[in-house]
Formats: structure tokens, C-alpha cells, sequence
């Protein structure tokens, strides 16, 4: 709060008032007129630190190659953030003057394709104070003078889709390289990391040799 001092003469007497009446009064307007100037730069305010992390489908690894993502930044008080876009080079960036008083910032993630994502706000006592999958939001109901807080945004990809089933025949038997013994009457399946018996010929009657001899086509 900034108060600026003047100098103000009373006389002994302000008509029929006594000297203590007309100090009060003069003492109400100096109260009145700081009341509404506008606080001291940075006494209220709080520094936010937006951080970005990426893993491939096992939730471990970071990702091989290069990253970006972009975001969204919101307040009640325009000047306060901006949009940015955080990448596997600068995976953070911090606002250091956010107003705390009667505002609500809101950070948002554009989550591309194929990713999932999750974020997690923490203050300087690292106590979770907001969370949400892709957006947050700060109040001043939840945020305080001077706190630092870090929300920390992290993206899993997802997994790759599993690749279609293959079912296969023979015109003589065999064993798979996993170890599954099969005849030319039989239908074996591979469903992207082991072969199975899928149709088994000599179950159902049909004859691998011999004059009935079957020969098993897979569709």
C-alpha cells in the first residue's frame, strides 16, 4: 500500500467543533484516500512453474526423438500468462508475477493423438493442491501470498494397436518355433506372440494320411 503524506494545518477551532473532532476528520480522509491506492508491486502475487514431461507407452522411457506440446494460459488479469509451448530442449517455463487476490488462471494442454495425459499442481511444501487429466485450475481460494507452484504435466503414449490375428495352414505337418506341433489338417493361429492351435483337425475326425486324407485350407 503506498500513503503519501501531506501536511494539513488544522485551526484551534473548525465553527463550534472542538480541535479532536476536526483532526479525526482530517485523519478519515487520509485513511480513505490510501485505502484505495494500489498496492505495492509485488505484495500479492505468486510465481507458477509449468512442467512438461512425455513417456512412451511403458510409462519409464522418454520418448526416442524430439517432443513439443503446446498450452493454454488464462487469468482473470489478461497480463498475467500467455500461451507457450514446452518441448524436450525447454520442458518448463515459469510465470513469476501471477496475482493472487481475486483471480483464477487456468493452464490448458492441446493433447495431440495418441497420447494420454495427466497433470499434478504442488505447492513449496510439496502438497497437491489441484489435479486434473489435461487442464487446471488456480484460485485464489487455493493459492497464497508468495507460494510457488508447480504443475507438472506428463503424457504417456499410447500403445501401439496390437497387430491382427493370422490364422495359417500347411500341406504337411510341422512345428511352430514356439514348439506347437501341427498337421495339414489342422488350423494354427498367431495372435502377435504365439502360435495356438486354432482348429484341430485330428479333434474333429479328419485324417492326416490314409485314403481319407484331409487337407485343411485356412481362411
Amino acid at each position: 500500500m503506498n500513503v503519501i503524506a501531506f501536511r494539513y494545518n488544522l485551526p484551534k477551532k473548525v465553527g463550534h467543533r472542538p480541535l479532536w473532532a476536526a483532526l479525526a476528520f482530517a485523519c478519515g480522509l487520509l485513511l480513505l484516500f490510501a485505502s484505495h491506492r494500489p498496492a505495492a508491486a509485488g505484495a500479492d502475487h505468486y510465481t507458477l512453474t509449468i512442467v512438461k514431461q512425455a513417456w512412451q507407452s511403458n510409462g519409464l522411457d522418454p520418448p526416442p526423438g524430439p517432443w513439443s506440446f503446446d498450452f493454454t494460459c488464462t487469468s482473470t488479469y489478461t497480463y498475467a500468462c500467455t500461451p507457450l509451448t514446452l518441448t524436450n530442449v525447454a520442458p518448463s517455463h515459469t510465470f513469476h508475477s501471477i496475482t493472487q487476490y481475486n483471480n483464477t488462471v487456468t493452464i490448458t494442454e492441446t493433447v495431440p493423438t495418441g497420447w494420454t495425459a495427466a497433470v499434478s499442481c504442488r505447492n513449496q511444501s510439496n502438497v497437491e493442491i489441484a489435479s486434473g487429466t489435461n487442464s487446471i485450475t488456480l484460485t485464489s481460494a487455493i493459492v497464497g501470498y508468495g507460494d510457488q507452484i508447480t504443475c507438472t504435466f506428463s503424457n504417456i503414449a499410447d500403445p501401439p494397436p496390437s497387430a491382427p490375428d493370422i490364422f495359417m495352414s500347411t500341406t504337411v505337418p510341422g512345428t511352430t518355433a514356439d514348439g506347437l506341433p501341427f498337421g495339414s489338417e489342422d488350423i494354427i493361429k498367431w495372435d502377435g506372440s504365439a502360435w495356438s492351435m486354432w482348429f484341430d483337425g485330428s479333434a474333429a475326425g479328419l485324417a492326416p494320411v490314409g485314403k481319407w486324407k484331409h487337407n485343411i485350407n485356412a481362411f
